[in-house]
């Protein structure tokens, strides 16, 4: 179908001067920042990640056969640690064919001859002297333990006990979570002893977001690849998690009666001619919010999606003060935040609630000075209270290159000044560029570095936004959610052995020919930013990033005949195992849509009509077949291939 350009050669030509000089992979670039950043080895461990596993003689399981029952507590009822009981039953049985039995910790007098898989908190837990401090193990982190012929597996909540499952699947039968149908675990087990384990863990950061959207939409996916389910985060207003300000105060709602409360192109709110009155309706919703959600202790009053602020009179005067617009926005969330603190002391005592303010676009600056010891306040009025955090999101960042790199310093240095204005942290970052979803993009590169980065600053909550709004994506979406979820739990992993890893288990027998056009397009990415200034900003356009010198033809045909290559490799599966085939054809014909996409859009005069529409229907019904749904954030794929 594609006819074979005289590029080719030059391109293969580019690309070995590449590699001779090192390949790109996704460990990071070296750049003349490199002495800045973190060590890429595994040898500093950030966090808590305690190990220890010996064996055993005590028989677990004997030819599809086990003494061995799951215990949950008598009146268990937690979604999670419902879950989780399934979770282990299902996989004991992949692994070694027996069928584990289902108790309440009521039916069980506990010794240390009994033989139970504990999960959550069972009376058997103090009977068996296991100790943990739920505290210190946060909203997700677990304690694993071996006692006598039993293991307990239990978190500082519902969640941790469920990742504790994980945790030890992982150490007693090598599970690995790759994706919705790609799980990894040892199997055909015929006899097998207890391991004697001794887990404790807690992730780097306590929530942990990969925005994509099949984590978002699939409560099974996000909880197997251990992140937080935004449902148990977020107060939400309305439905809405963030830019929830028109949601707690709408416009059609108040503006009328009201119109000093808003800014006058209608886009955001005015803090500054009616706080008062403002931030009654402010409040009153906020508690309305808490009260409907009593399990979660975290509201946004984050702004609209617009980059655009007050410019009334009094908000002009704060922003010529303090030199950003933040300022009056701190002042209003810290009148609120008095209000909810005390409401909750009186209400609620000892629940902990806070209140999530941007720092993104026009708020992005801090009302900072720098001295020659650093950065402080402006004055005090802008000090985050205690029950505020800071909720960062370097939408201008580069994100091919990470927070260390001079490319990045405006966004590093952002974060630093806001840092002395408070102590709780939460960080948006960005893995695509949400108006060419269809496009190859990298930030391989930075993802690692950006995570270590904002962790040594504080960060307790990382969200990083990806194709959110769509369950399968193109250009490695699979791959960026493994890394994601993987690294956002332990940041000092080494994350070539993760890729290779990925790469062995979802491409099987097509693996190396995929890996080779993974490194290839990383490769032609540090091309591209040497020479073309390639930075991974968010919001490339067809006309800025669909250049001919940026994606010469015979570049993206070499591709796609790697792609033809691994559909041979997996061509005896065809007869030996049907259903596999399909899978990994599948998994394959994904990566190709990328490289099919920009040669349909800046190379479709080299072919003919017939085979022009040949190609797009071809690519049509592709995207519908594996779920494609979005040209971009805002287009729908059946909006674009209307326009075809």
């Amino acid at each position: 179908m594609f006819k074979k350009m005289k590029t080719n050669k030059i391109i293969a030509t580019m690309l070995a001067a590449f590699l001779t000089f090192g390949t790109l992979t996704a460990t990071g670039c070296v750049d003349k920042n490199d002495e800045k950043k973190p060590s890429q080895t595994t040898e500093q461990v950030r966090g808590t990640h305690e190990r220890t596993v010996t064996e055993t003689d005590i028989e677990l399981v004997n030819n599809g056969s086990t003494n061995y029952a799951i215990v949950i507590g008598e009146n268990e009822t937690n979604e999670s640690v419902l879950f989780a009981a399934d979770e282990l039953r299902q996989n004991f049985y992949k692994a070694t064919g027996a069928t584990l039995s289902f108790k309440r910790d009521s039916d069980i007098t506990y010794t240390d001859a009994t033989q139970v898989l504990s999960i959550g908190e069972t009376t058997l837990l103090q009977k068996a002297g296991v100790t943990y401090d739920k505290n210190e193990l946060g909203t997700a982190g677990y304690v694993v333990q071996t006692k006598g012929k039993s293991v307990f597996m239990v978190g500082g909540t519902g969640d941790g006990s469920l990742n504790a499952v994980y945790g030890w699947l992982k150490e007693q039968f090598a599970y690995e979570y790759f994706g919705i149908d790609e799980i990894a675990i040892e199997r055909n087990i015929v006899k097998e002893n207890l391991l004697n384990v001794t887990l404790k863990e807690k992730p780097d950061f306590n929530y942990r977001l990969a925005n994509f959207g099949e984590a978002w939409f699939d409560a099974a996916v996000s909880r197997r690849a251990r992140l937080s389910n935004p449902g148990k985060v977020w107060v939400s207003i309305d439905g809405v998690d963030y830019h929830t300000s028109f949601k707690i105060v709408p416009p059609e709602v108040y503006m009328d009666e009201h119109p000093d409360w808003y800014a006058r192109s209608g886009r955001q709110l005015c803090f500054s001619r009616d706080p008062e009155g403002l931030s009654e309706v402010v409040v009153e919703e906020l508690k309305k919010g808490f009260t409907k959600y009593p399990d979660r202790n975290i509201v946004t009053f984050t702004q609209e999606d617009y980059n655009a602020w007050c410019d009334c009179q009094l908000c002009t005067e704060s922003l010529n003060h303090y030199g950003t617009d933040a300022a009056v926005y701190i002042k209003f969330v810290n009148r609120v935040a008095d209000e909810i603190k005390a409401w909750a002391a009186e209400e609620y005592p000892g629940r902990e609630l806070t209140i999530a303010m941007f720092a993104y676009q026009k708020s992005e600056e801090a009302p900072v000075v720098e001295t020659k010891n650093g950065y402080k306040p402006i004055d005090d009025s802008i000090l985050l209270r205690d029950n505020v955090a800071l909720f960062y999101c370097p939408i201008y960042a580069s994100y091919y290159y990470d927070f260390y790199s001079e490319e990045n310093a405006k966004a590093a240095t952002t974060l630093d000044k806001w840092n002395v204005l408070g102590d709780k942290l939460f960080v948006w970052m960005y893995g695509a560029n949400f108006r060419l979803y269809l496009a190859p993009y990298n930030n391989f590169n930075s993802m690692q570095n950006n995570y270590r980065f904002v962790y040594d600053r504080g960060a307790q909550y990382l969200f990083d936004q990806q194709q959110f709004n769509q369950t399968s994506g193109t250009n490695w979406y699979k791959l960026r959610m493994y890394l994601s979820s993987n690294l956002q739990w332990q940041i000092d992993q080494d994350q070539t052995l993760l890729i290779n890893k990925f790469f062995d288990n979802y491409y099987k027998e097509a693996s190396e020919v995929m890996k080779r056009l993974f490194d290839e397009e990383n490769t032609w990415f540090a091309y591209l930013a040497e020479h073309h200034a390639y930075t991974g900003a968010v919001s490339y356009t067809e006309s800025t990033l669909l250049k001919e010198e940026y994606w010469p033809q015979g570049l993206l045909e070499g591709w796609l005949e790697l792609i033809d290559e691994a559909y041979k490799k997996i061509e005896p599966l065809k007869v030996s195992n049907p259903s596999l085939y399909k899978k990994l054809e599948a998994r394959i014909k994904m990566e190709s849509l990328s490289y099919r996409f920009m040669i349909l859009e800046m190379y479709s005069i080299y072919y003919s009509e017939s085979e022009v529409n040949q190609m797009k229907e071809a690519f049509k019904n592709d995207c519908i077949e594996l779920g494609v749904r979005q040209y971009s954030e805002q287009v729908a794929i059946e909006d674009y291939i209307e326009k075809m």
